[in-house]
């Protein structure tokens, strides 16, 4: 694929993360709602309903979101790249002075 420049561009896969049917299974429930037709995005909102993306705890679309991710990684470039994390980590950490 090309760019509008003419230089090359990666390949990319688009996923749905945070669907209806992720949170209907975090949860058990699914958060639908009025949409917020007071904010200028929920006016050009063309549904009567919406469902809450911030209904899921952090920590749950952080888990989501990283298995998503993980899941297109073969499993040595995970490993290294988690590896390069622990590194940054330390490094940072020392840079800051905070005890390890």
């Amino acid at each position: 694929m090309k760019g509008s420049r003419g230089q090359e561009l990666a390949r990319c896969t688009c996923d749905d993360c945070g669907t209806i049917k992720d949170v209907r299974a975090a949860h058990g429930r699914t958060p639908y709602g009025p949409g917020k037709r007071k904010a200028t995005a929920g006016q050009r909102w063309p549904h009567d309903c919406a469902a809450e993306r911030d209904a899921i705890p952090p920590d749950k679309l952080r888990t989501m979101l990283s298995e998503a991710i993980e899941g297109h990684l073969p499993v040595y470039e995970l490993a290294r790249l988690k590896q390069i994390k622990v590194v940054e980590r330390k490094t940072l950490m020392q840079l800051i002075g905070a005890p390890q």
